[in-house]
Formats: structure tokens, sequence, C-alpha cells
């Protein structure tokens, strides 16, 4: 089943933020189960980011974790992380389109 909502986030050298915007969103998401998918990118510099997505799936296990090869920007970092759920199409908001 597809999700409701889908929450794209992209950290840029900011892992303290973005683990503490996890932790609070955790809390609120918690209560809605699968009907929310989060995807973060991260989009630092850094070869090896198995630390800082460790430390996001230690506060939500379902978080989707996808690293990017190099800094894309914002939207670029966004757009990858868009781009891999149309691909993998599990995460994907099921929109009701009026018909």
């Amino acid at each position: 089943m597809n999700c409701q909502v889908l929450i794209l986030a992209v950290n840029y050298n900011s892992d303290a933020t973005a683990i503490g915007w996890l932790t609070g969103l955790e809390r609120l998401i918690r209560p809605l189960g699968s009907r929310i998918s989060v995807v973060v990118v991260d989009n630092t510099s850094r070869a090896d980011s198995t630390e800082f997505f460790a430390g996001m799936q230690a506060i939500y296990k379902d978080v989707r974790c996808i690293k990017s090869p190099e800094n894309l920007g914002y939207f670029g970092g966004a757009h990858l992380g868009w781009e891999q759920c149309l691909a993998s199409g599990g995460e994907l908001p099921e929109w009701d389109h009026g018909d």
C-alpha cells in the first residue's frame, strides 16, 4: 500500500539539526503509522553516510535514507530523492484526482 503523505528532506552538513527534526517528526507520525513515508537525502560531500543514516534509523526505523553522490544543491537533492521514490514505486502518495 502506498503512503498518503511523502515527506522528503535534504540534509547538508547539519546532522544534529536533521536528527532533531526527525525526532520531533517521529512523535507526530508514530500514531499515523504507514500512512506517512519519510525520505532523507544526505547531500553532504562526505564519502560515507553510514553513521548518519544509522542515527536516523535509530529514531525512525522506516526512514528511507539516500546518499547523494555529490552536493546537488537543495532542489537537486530533493529531485534525487523524488527520482529514487519514483524508481522504487513503494513510497509514492496515493493522490485523489477527484474523478
